[in-house]
């Protein structure tokens, strides 16, 4: 991500894989498919490299203190920002 933080490196124009490190230390490679903003909170939707094409993981954008992503665990959450992605895709021609 070089020198941009979080926050700009996920709303930048950056074609970068993102890595991010599990509780164990270990490396996950994402591809960046969307950031969303729902409720006033920002969403990345990101696709793990190591899993099919039609799999995602979303993150909530924490910018309390230190900027970190937080692995959305509310299935009816997960399901509204899919929906959101979905519409917003759907809109821009399946570009996204």
């Amino acid at each position: 991500m070089n020198d941009k933080n979080l926050l700009d490196f996920l709303l930048g124009d950056s074609d970068e894989n993102i890595f991010l490190f599990d509780e164990d230390g270990a490396s996950h490679e994402f591809e960046q498919l969307a950031v969303i903003t729902h409720n006033d909170k920002k969403y990345a939707i990101l696709h793990p490299i190591s899993l099919p094409d039609d799999e995602a993981a979303i993150f909530e954008l924490s910018v309390e203190g230190e900027e970190a992503l937080r692995s959305v665990e509310d299935e009816t959450l997960a399901n509204e920002i899919l929906k959101i992605y979905q519409e917003e895709s759907e809109k821009n021609g399946g570009e996204e």
